[in-house]
């Protein structure tokens, strides 16, 4: 009994698999992504490096046909390495 019941879920599993590899992605809105980091400040250096590889990842990802066909959009924020500064700067990534 617990034996067939095994195989049961197996081809069970196996069968789910390929339905879902019938379904097509239709949605084609950018995704959007926030960026946080200290572009001012103390440790701006850090923050301009971290931004530039941001972008250029980015590019990447969106010459080679973006996720699923959905290409990618970047929200930068400076949170000045200030915790009131990153605070207010996370909520407008919202």
């Amino acid at each position: 009994m617990v034996g067939a019941l095994a195989l049961l879920l197996v081809v069970g599993a196996a069968c789910t698999n390929q339905e879902q590899a019938k379904v097509e992605v239709k949605d084609t809105t950018p995704i959007k992504i926030g960026w946080l980091g200290p572009l001012t400040g103390d440790i701006a250096a850090v923050g301009t490096a971290d931004k530039l590889a941001a972008e250029l990842a980015i590019k990447e990802i969106n010459d080679a046909g973006g996720i699923n066909g959905r290409q990618l959009t970047v929200v930068y924020e400076d949170g000045a390495c200030d915790a009131k500064t990153d605070s207010n700067a996370g909520q407008k990534i919202n």
